[in-house]
C-alpha cells in the first residue's frame, strides 16, 4: 500500500521512517521541509494532494499522529482516501478533538482515552500502545550503571500532582540510594542517562504505556511503572520484565530491586529483550494493515450544521501552535463573529 503519514509516528519523530524496512511504501506529509509531500496550510485539501500525486503514486491511506499537534489537511472529511487519527494528549486537548475526530474514518487512542472520547460522533478504539522508543538513539551506551533510580521528565506539579508526590518520596531517598530526578534532558543526552540507570522511575499521566516505557526498555533499565496503570498487563508482567509499584510499596519494591542485583540485571535484560518488538518501524505494518481492513465511522462531521464546522476549524486549524495557521484563525474568528454573534464560545 502506498500510505501518506503527518506527524511524529509512534509519538517519536520523522527519523523513525527512515528505519522502516516493511511491506508499504510510506512517505512523510507535512508543512516544513522535512516532509516528502510538502502542502499549504491554508489552502490544500487532501483532494488537491491526492491529485498531485496521483500520476505517479496514488496513496492508499493517511495516518495522522496526533491532530491536536500536527492539523491534517483542510476538509480531510472529505478525503478520496481511508484516514486514520491517532491521539495522544487528549487529556490537555479534548476541547479540539472531541467533535474535530468525526472527521476521520478510524480514530485510536490509549485505554483511557476510549471512555473520555467516545460520543455520538466519534468511536475510538485502543489498538496497542501508541508510543515507542527511537532505536538509534534509545540503545545501551557505554557508560557505567551508577544510578541507581532515574526520573526524567516534568516537574510541573500542577499537571501530575500524584506524581510530584512520587518524586518527593523518591529524593527523600538520596541518603540511601544514587538518584536522579531531572527535567529537560533530551536527545543523546536522555539516552546516556537511562543508560546509567539501574531502575526508571515512570508515574504515567493517563495510564497509558508512555514514551518512558520503551525508551527504558531499550536503554536496558528497569522500568518502574505504577500499578494501577491500565495498559501495563497488557503487555508485560509484574517482576518479568517491569516492576509495579503503588503509594503502599514503592520503598519496598525498590529496595527489593536494588538489594538482589542479578535478579534486576535479568529484569533487565528479560525487558530489552523486547524492545525491539515495540519499536514503531516494527509495527507499522501491523497498524497500516489493520487499518485498511476496518470500516469507517461515516464522517459525521460533513452533517455538522455549517456554522459549527467553522467553529470546530477554528479549534484546530486557527488556534494550532504553528504561527503559519494565524491568518487562517483571524479569518475564522471574523466570518463566526458575524454568523454566531451571540454564540458564548466566539466572544
Amino acid at each position: 500500500m502506498n500510505v501518506l503519514c503527518q506527524g511524529a509516528p509512534f509519538c517519536t519523530a520523522h527519523m523513525l521512517l527512515d528505519l522502516y524496512e516493511g511491506r508499504h511504501d510510506i512517505r512523510l506529509i507535512g508543512i516544513d521541509e522535512e516532509a516528502q509531500c510538502r502542502f499549504d496550510p491554508l489552502r490544500d485539501t487532501m483532494n488537491d494532494i491526492v491529485e498531485r500525486l496521483g500520476p505517479t503514486w496514488r496513496p492508499d491511506l493517511f495516518l495522522c499522529w496526533t491532530p491536536e499537534i500536527y492539523p491534517p489537511p483542510l476538509r480531510i472529511e472529505d478525503s478520496p482516501i481511508p484516514t486514520v487519527a491517532m491521539v495522544s494528549d487528549w487529556h490537555i486537548y479534548y476541547p479540539v478533538l472531541a467533535k474535530n475526530l468525526a472527521r476521520f474514518d478510524v480514530v485510536l487512542c490509549d485505554k483511557a482515552g476510549v471512555k473520555v472520547l467516545e460520543n455520538a460522533w466519534v468511536a475510538p478504539q485502543h489498538l496497542f500502545p501508541l508510543y515507542s522508543q527511537v532505536s538509534t538513539l534509545h540503545k545501551p551506551h557505554a557508560v557505567p550503571r551508577d544510578l541507581d533510580v532515574v526520573y526524567a521528565g516534568s516537574l510541573n506539579a500542577a499537571t501530575h500532582h500524584r506524581r510530584a508526590q512520587y518524586l518527593e518520596r523518591l529524593a527523600r531517598l538520596a541518603g540511601r540510594y544514587n538518584i536522579e530526578i531531572v527535567s529537560g534532558v533530551m536527545g543523546d543526552d536522555y539516552a546516556r542517562l537511562l543508560s546509567r540507570a539501574k531502575t526508571v522511575f515512570n508515574c504515567t499521566l493517563r495510564g497509558e504505556l508512555n514514551l518512558r516505557v520503551f525508551e527504558t526498555l531499550a536503554c536496558g533499565a528497569v522500568p518502574f511503572v505504577e500499578e494501577e496503570n491500565l495498559e501495563v498487563r497488557d503487555w508485560f508482567q509484574d517482576a518479568v520484565e517491569v516492576v509495579l509499584y503503588n503509594w503502599e510499596n514503592l520503598e519496598h519494591r525498590l529496595e527489593q530491586v536494588l538489594k538482589r542485583p542479578d535478579e534486576a540485571t535479568a529484569i533487565a535484560a528479560r525487558a530489552q529483550n523486547r524492545a525491539a518488538g515495540f519499536a514503531g518501524e516494527n509495527r507499522l505494518d501491523a497498524l497500516i494493515e489493520w487499518a485498511a481492513e476496518q470500516h469507517s465511522g461515516g464522517r459525521p462531521f460533513r452533517q455538522f450544521p455549517p456554522d459549527e464546522r467553522t467553529y470546530q476549524d477554528l479549534l484546530l486549524f486557527g488556534l494550532s501552535r504553528w504561527p503559519v495557521y494565524a491568518p487562517l484563525g483571524e479569518l475564522l474568528v471574523l466570518r463566526l463573529t458575524k454568523t454566531l454573534p451571540k454564540d458564548p464560545r466566539v466572544w
